[in-house]
């Protein structure tokens, strides 16, 4: 995933600078359904008003945008709990966006800080406050969709096997005939397997 960092000034208002150690992920809808009200428009506010309002990202249907470090807090929750421990993540909802795509790569990003931080708690806005956020979700009654999709994105990736660090070794091997047997790539090599593979050496 590609996140585009650009951060809040550490000197803003709206930066506290304080440290945390999140717990949970909050999500919210921008509320701004006016065209244009993309992820870099709302870059672009987050880092000039004087407002107490701040989040840690902002995602449309093509950007993710980190605004603030996720070990620092945000304003974003509308009380000191939340603010205090989680991470903010704002979706787009302005006109002629692709609220499906955008709603996908929120859940790509959430996947992914679950998988950096081990946290498990996704949390509607309106969970911390009673605020009708995250308002798109909620309305088409979506919410506990979108979360089984954030976790079945976080298996999967979990579930993605890397690729052995002698994969390569063993296939060069293969392509020049001197693999003797089928691949085991962390079984130890018996003498009798070394002296074919010298033979077979010998022979090219």
């Amino acid at each position: 995933m590609n996140i585009i960092e650009d951060f809040i000034p550490s000197n803003r208002p709206n930066r506290p600078g304080v440290t945390m150690t999140p717990t949970s992920i909050t999500v919210h809808n921008t509320g701004n359904a006016r065209s244009g009200a993309d992820a870099a428009m709302h870059a672009s506010y987050i880092k000039s008003t004087n407002e107490k309002v701040s989040w840690h990202y902002t995602v449309d249907d093509y950007n993710v945008i980190q605004h603030i470090p996720i070990d620092e807090m945000a304003w974003h929750a509308g009380c000191r709990k939340g603010n205090e421990t989680s991470i903010g993540i704002e979706i787009c909802m302005n006109q002629g966006i692709n609220m499906a795509m955008a709603e996908k790569n929120a859940q790509q990003l959430i996947a992914y800080l679950m998988a950096k931080t081990t946290i498990t708690d996704i949390k509607k806005h309106q969970d911390w406050t009673g605020k009708y956020c995250p308002a798109v979700l909620l309305k088409e009654g979506r919410w506990e969709q979108f979360v089984r999709g954030c976790f079945c994105i976080f298996e999967e990736k979990k579930n993605i096997k890397k690729e052995h660090w002698a994969k390569t070794y063993y296939q060069q091997l293969i392509d020049r005939g001197l693999v003797i047997h089928e691949e085991r790539l962390d079984d130890p090599i018996t003498r009798g397997e070394l002296f074919a593979i010298l033979c077979r050496m010998l022979e090219l």
